[in-house]
């Protein structure tokens, strides 16, 4: 994550703002790959690039506060096994 605090900065506004422009840019592979009856190999990795953006832009705001990618998707995993029994959790 260091390359990307060197790269781009720690401030979450611009973050931000990367992160919905991978996420418009995840939406467009999305829409193209499922236009086609049967998407190329290519086409797919195309897909799997703008999810790997993504993700990475939003690892990247956990990191500037302090937890990592894993430790976010422990978080979201426990709130909704949780949520399995108490559907108000953290609403």
């Amino acid at each position: 994550m260091e390359y990307f605090d060197k790269k781009y900065d720690r401030s979450i506004p611009h973050r931000l703002i990367k992160f919905r422009e991978e996420v418009k840019e995840l939406d467009m592979a999305a829409i193209f790959c499922s236009m086609k009856r049967n998407p190329t190999a290519e086409d797919k990795a195309l897909f799997l690039d703008e999810v790997s953006d993504t993700l990475t832009a939003i690892a990247h705001i956990g990191h500037i506060l302090g937890h990592s990618a894993l430790e976010l998707m422990n978080m979201a995993y426990e709130k909704n096994r949780i949520r399995e029994t108490n559907p108000n959790y953290k609403r």
